[in-house]
């Protein structure tokens, strides 16, 4: 394994030292420079393939087609300026033919997410791809109308760039932000640099001298580095979720690709020509309605996930049993409910012998499953109107409504072979009197409890206090 970072570094050496000589070159030897490092590209792709061996391999000979086909479109061939139908040149297909299978490539390996997340990627994927296509629809028309000069696809590339950068974001969350996807989406946001300074000035570019052909041999050097790093056969890795801070930045994208084809539509709103505004008024709307379905679904998310709080709030994170907080909130209920239904209600604390000592024998982590086994085996046993809570500790709460404290002996009786692990338990129980408090019902049954261990432990002590067992109870 050691040969196989040696080769990335050497390729990093190397692209460092072409793009030193890069800047040292004459200018009219530039673009002859930048035609061959874009050529090498695929080439990088195809050695990292057959060196690493990825298992997710599709997205790599995706790129390799991909960006084989933009490096035709740097070769001086006469066939890349022939016209096709309508006046488009073969090269613009090429172009868009490259765009397509690289964007398909990037999409199928960041779809290794949860489906609930494809489904949010693809919506997401929808609305940006519609506001891009929005800017292109216009700008491109405008093109038309005015008979410019300027080509198609360097209108077209830096928005197409762009989808191929939010894609690829995609990667670098599920590969756990891994250097090769990295290299990639860095490179790729360097292709856009140079597509930006094209559209700004595309004849100096075509003459070699603009600063837009260095940023092209910086994206082909980066991206063949991805390629050629170690981490390339990690793409197939492990999902993980976003961090808060790049899905705000991914809804400020949202929202700017939601509003680009109204205000498209305003830009045509005066024009004389008619080619665009018809288009740009569907999608409009078809992105308003995705923008609802989105907010649909990010609110569902939400509620989904309050309810998991709730639901985290209430519960032991060991036992699963409900917590202290939430049994205490069930005592007063059911005071509650005793005095509306006139019944009785009985608390119960349970407390496992010698719970340190088997602790500081068998260690912390035994102790653990000895309370979660303990705390399964008695929810099983005892009826679906009784309540049990982890208290603190390995100590528990029991309630019990509408019974008698005769049957409760008896449900606390048979919890002592629930468990099968040979551990007793003490108890101390309470029947509320009508007229006390929930902590004075409570500090009766402690009472009771710390009488239980006095006696030796294993048992099961009532209070004392003798209290008014209400009317309507079972037998």
């Amino acid at each position: 394994m050691t040969e196989r970072p040696l080769v990335f570094r050497v390729a990093a050496m190397v692209a460092a030292g072409v793009l030193v000589t890069y800047l040292w070159l004459p200018v009219e030897h530039r673009l002859d420079l930048a035609t061959v490092a874009i050529a090498v590209v695929p080439l990088t792709f195809l050695a990292g393939i057959l060196l690493y061996r990825p298992p997710g391999r599709a997205i790599w000979w995706t790129l390799l087609v991909g960006t084989a086909a933009w490096g035709i479109l740097s070769l001086p061939l006469t066939l890349m300026r022939a016209e096709l139908v309508g006046g488009v040149l073969v090269g613009d297909v090429m172009s868009i033919v490259g765009y397509v299978v690289v964007i398909a490539g990037v999409v199928s390996a960041s779809g290794r997410v949860t489906s609930e997340a494809a489904r949010s990627v693809a919506l997401d994927g929808t609305i940006f791809g519609l506001g891009c296509a929005a800017v292109i629809w216009s700008f491109a028309a405008e093109t038309q109308a005015t008979e410019s000069s300027i080509a198609f696809t360097t209108v077209t590339s830096p928005l197409l760039d762009l989808l191929v950068i939010i894609a690829a974001s995609r990667i670098v969350l599920t590969s756990g932000g891994a250097p090769s996807p990295v290299l990639l989406v860095l490179g790729m946001s360097a292709m856009t640099v140079g597509d930006v300074l094209q559209l700004a000035d595309p004849i100096r570019v075509q003459g070699g001298y603009s600063s837009a052909v260095f940023w092209y041999v910086v994206s082909a050097f980066v991206a063949g580095l991805g390629a050629l790093h170690p981490s390339m056969a990690r793409f197939a890795g492990r999902s993980r979720r976003p961090s808060a801070g790049l899905e705000r930045i991914q809804l400020t994208v949202l929202a700017v690709a939601a509003v680009m084809p109204p205000l498209m539509l305003l830009r045509e709103h005066d024009r004389p020509q008619g080619l665009s505004a018809w288009p740009l008024l569907l999608m409009t709307a078809v992105v308003f309605g995705l923008v609802m379905l989105r907010l649909g679904r990010m609110m569902r998310l939400v509620d989904q996930q309050r309810g998991q709080l709730q639901a985290l709030a209430r519960t032991d994170h060991l036992t699963s049993l409900p917590n202290r907080r939430t049994g205490e909130a069930e005592m007063h209920r059911m005071v509650a409910e005793a005095v509306e239904q006139d019944v009785s209600l009985v608390v119960a604390l349970l407390d496992l012998d010698h719970f340190k000592g088997f602790n500081d024998l068998h260690g912390h982590p035994a102790g653990d499953r000895l309370l979660e086994t303990t705390a399964s085996a008695w929810r099983r046993s005892l009826p679906p109107d009784v309540f049990l809570s982890r208290h603190g500790g390995e100590e528990f709460l029991m309630l019990a409504k509408g019974r008698h404290p005769d049957n409760v002996r008896l449900l606390l009786e048979g919890l002592r072979g629930a468990a099968q692990t040979g551990q007793t338990f003490s108890g101390g129980v309470a029947v509320w009197d009508g007229i006390e408090s929930v902590a004075a019902m409570v500090a009766r049954a402690d009472v009771a409890l710390y009488a239980a261990k006095a006696g030796g432990r294993d048992a099961v002590r009532f209070s004392e206090v003798r209290p008014v067992v209400l009317q309507g109870v079972d037998a």
